[in-house]
């Protein structure tokens, strides 16, 4: 993960607030300079794909972008969240630590990111109460990282789960080990199946599972693949196998994936 040490150079216009949900989360955006947009993740998660690698932002975050370069962002699942963009002039310097995301984020963070686009939308303009509470929510922001980075061990476990997470997003495709991604992280692989199992409440092996079933799902459902070619694409020898998998995590058979119950 990487973080952001800015000092701020003007007061925040806002560009626009909103919350948004969708089914379909895909969209591209071109690097812009001085802009920044705060989101908090009510519900999926978000990939974003940019020319220095892919990193996955889960439900809960608030997710910091500095547009300083295109992006691609997609989700797999029903996507939702509370957002607000912005123009501000920034340099580098240490008045705040921003990171791409903050996993975990205190639920206060998506209230008050609420409170600025009702404020916003009510207002239609910006006022100095915006400006005031946007630049609080950076500052807020900041301290939360902080604060993270200094409970050495939390924010550990956290880094090592979305490092793991980016690298199993990468290579979906293939057949994923657990020695594969202890490999990667330069980890041992009871140490990192012990704190991925802590920061996520699953095995790595389930998430990787979950992750490749609902792929297979959406190259059958929206690219009308064939079970069997949607199941190779993603590492899988067996359709079969894969029925039966997808069984055992989602409670439903696979002929029943349009169901609402499925993911």
């Amino acid at each position: 993960m990487h973080d952001f040490h800015i000092s701020l150079q003007s007061l925040p216009n806002i560009l626009f607030a909103h919350e948004f949900s969708s089914d379909n989360y895909r969209f591209s955006f071109p690097a812009q300079s001085n802009f920044i947009e705060l989101s908090y993740l009510i519900e999926g998660d978000i990939e974003v794909h940019r020319k220095n690698g892919v990193y996955t932002v889960p439900q809960g975050s608030v997710m910091i972008w500095m547009r300083n370069q295109d992006q691609h962002t997609l989700s797999h699942t029903r996507q939702s969240h509370v957002t607000v963009g912005f123009h501000i002039e920034y340099i580098n310097g240490n008045d705040l630590c921003l990171p791409e995301f903050l996993p975990n984020a205190d639920k206060k963070f998506r209230s008050d990111i609420a409170a600025i686009v009702n404020e916003y939308n009510l207002q239609e303009k910006n006022t100095t109460e915006l400006c005031a509470r946007i630049l609080q929510l950076l500052a807020n922001v900041s301290t939360a990282y902080e604060s993270k980075r200094n409970k050495c061990d939390d924010y550990g476990i956290q880094l090592y789960r979305a490092k793991a997470e980016q690298y199993i997003v990468a290579h979906l495709k293939e057949k994923i080990r657990v020695s594969d991604v202890a490999q990667a992280l330069q980890l041992s692989e009871s140490y990192l199946s012990e704190i991925f199992h802590r920061a996520t409440g699953q095995t790595l092996i389930e998430y990787v599972n979950r992750k490749k079933l609902t792929k297979v799902k959406e190259l059958v459902t929206a690219m009308h693949c064939p079970m069997r070619v949607a199941a190779e694409q993603m590492g899988f020898d067996d359709p079969n196998y894969v029925s039966r998998l997808y069984r055992k995590y989602f409670g439903v058979p696979f002929s029943s994936r349009t169901d609402n119950k499925s993911v």
